[in-house]
Parts: structure tokens; sequence; C-alpha cells
């Protein structure tokens, strides 16, 4: 099964099984896909800075991720299915641990989020830096260009500054893996 969508508080989640040459036989695995992207609106354009990113994390018990060596069209290829009553059961059962998983999948995804946002910040300074030095050296020589101008991306850059600093990870999908 594909990971379940997130749409609501109290949402489901999918259950899969597969099996995993290196994992211990019954081990549970919490695969989350986070969305990062910006609150702002379409007028600032912040999307051209921080395009919606997805970032997946395979979490187990323990805290280690294990996305890069179970990628996902290995897991597509590898999975079970994994009756109902038996996929309630086994997370009413693990219910507490899995939450402590989706914690931990949370914090590894805004760490990985850090390195994103730090390269949207670059590539917004050097694009908006560059065309307010750009203007700032044209009104030198030209006189019709306005210190408006000049204001505008001051404030566009101020407050694409503003949109990256708030940008923030969600949950956008999240499923069970029992490994077999």
């Amino acid at each position: 099964q594909s990971p379940m969508p997130m749409s609501r508080k109290s949402a489901n989640c999918a259950i899969t099984a597969m099996k995993d040459t290196g994992g211990k036989p019954g081990t549970l695995l919490l695969e989350c896909i986070y969305l990062l992207q910006s609150s702002a609106g379409a007028a600032l354009q912040s999307s051209r800075y921080l395009p919606p990113a997805t970032l997946r994390v395979l979490i187990d018990a323990e805290g280690l991720d294990h996305a890069g060596r179970l990628p996902h069209p290995l897991m597509a290829r590898t999975r079970e299915a994994v009756r109902p009553l038996v996929a309630k059961k086994i997370v009413r059962h693990y219910a507490p641990q899995l939450r402590a998983m989706l914690a931990a999948a949370e914090q590894l995804a805004r760490g990985r989020s850090t390195a994103l946002l730090a390269e949207a910040h670059a590539h917004a300074a050097q694009l908006l830096e560059g065309e307010i030095d750009r203007l700032k050296a044209l009104k030198r020589i030209n006189p019709n260009v306005r210190d408006e101008e000049i204001r505008f991306l001051h404030t566009q850059w101020e407050a694409v500054r503003q949109a990256l600093a708030s940008a923030s990870v969600r949950l956008d999908a999240l499923r069970v893996v029992a490994v077999l």
C-alpha cells in the first residue's frame, strides 16, 4: 500500500508488510512523508526560491532512519498486504511506540529541512540582492531609475526572508511497515 495521505487530525494510516534481508523480522518501521513549504502568498512567488519539497523518513523504534537503505521503489516491489483485522491489532498494540517514532521522524525531517532552507535563502539572496545592486548601479548613470523601485525590491527581499523563516514541515502521509 502507498503511504496514506493525512487529511484530518484523527487520520487513518496505511500498513504493509515487507521482507527485509537487512532487518530483523518483527521490527516495525514508520514511513513518514513530509512537505516543506512556505505559507507565503502567490504574489511573493516564494516557490520560486523554495519549491514545495518532499522529505521521506523511514524510522525504526531506535530512531534510526532507513530511507536510504530502503528506497520507496524497493519497498513497493517487496511489500505484502496485511489483513485489516491484523493491521488494527498491530496499530492498537504499538500505538505508544508509533507515537514516539512519529515524534522522532518529525525531528529528522526538521533537521533535513534546514539544509533546504539554507539553499533557498542563498538562491533568493543571489537573485534579489543582485537585482538591487543592479538597480543601484543603473541609478548612478540613469536618473529615470526611481528610489521606489529599489525600495520595492528591498521590501520584496525582506518578505521572502520572512517567508523562508516561517517555512515548515507538514506531515502529509504515513505508513506502518512490519518487517517479515
